[in-house]
């Protein structure tokens, strides 16, 4: 599987590489830096073999 995360600022990771032998699920991390403290919504978009979206929404709280 071919996949990527996309934010709502526009930015997106590189596409990376995800090997499957049989069907199922995997989980991934990664880290996305965020501009401030604000609502955020991120996308995992699956490229190949074919686009697969989920979304999640989260609030970035700084504190001193």
């Amino acid at each position: 599987v071919v996949w990527r995360w996309e934010s709502s600022t526009g930015k997106a990771s590189p596409e990376n590489n995800l090997l499957f032998e049989e069907g199922g699920t995997k989980m991934v991390q990664d880290y996305y830096q965020v501009d401030g403290a604000k609502d955020y919504s991120i996308q995992v978009r699956t490229i190949v073999p074919n686009v697969v979206i989920g979304q999640a929404n989260f609030k970035a709280v700084c504190t001193p």
